[in-house]
């Protein structure tokens, strides 16, 4: 994607996203990092895989900072190892506990592109076939209530390293289990 395109197209959504989880400044934080600092942050595949998204990834950051720095060491396309490293992050250290919720955004952007990447793969292979919605508890008609059993099956907290929450939502383990 041309940075054209992404300013576009990508960044307005990027924004929205932002913005329904960065609400305001956090008190706790400012406490105890009262003071703006650089921070560094070495990507690393936590499962093997296809990388998709790159682009978008490293707009959420500058978006959020424009002194962010992001160097990866592979492209989209690449087929990764769990462990091998996919790049480094330079920006500033968040002072607000919500951008944290950039990472999650930043996760499912990801992940989505991913996806995409992979249906676009399964539709090249099987031309006369058509693909189906990808569903998601919370999503449409499938209640998040499901999330909980859909995760059991799963055995989502062995497997996946994620656990439901008292309120449905996904969260990661502290220690994947294997």
């Amino acid at each position: 994607m041309n940075a054209v395109t992404m300013k576009l197209n990508a960044d307005d959504l990027i924004l929205q996203a932002l913005k329904e989880d960065i609400t305001g400044e956090d008190i706790t934080t400012n406490s105890v990092m009262p003071h703006f600092r650089m921070g560094e942050v070495e990507l690393i595949c936590k499962e093997d895989g296809v990388i998709a998204g790159l682009e978008v990834f490293g707009r959420v950051f500058q978006l959020l900072d424009e002194k962010t720095e992001i160097t990866f060491s592979c492209q989209d396309g690449d087929r990764v190892k769990k462990g091998e490293r996919l790049g480094l992050l330079r920006a500033g250290q968040a002072r607000w506990m919500a951008r944290a919720a950039l990472l999650d955004a930043c996760g499912s952007a990801w992940v989505e592109a991913g996806c995409d990447g992979a249906q676009a793969e399964i539709s090249a292979r099987f031309p006369g076939l058509h693909p189906t919605d990808r569903f998601s508890p919370g999503y449409g008609d499938l209640p998040l209530s499901l999330q909980r059993d859909i995760c059991g099956a799963l055995d989502a907290p062995r497997r996946l390293g994620v656990q439901v929450t008292d309120s449905l939502l996904l969260n990661p383990c502290a220690k994947k289990a294997r």
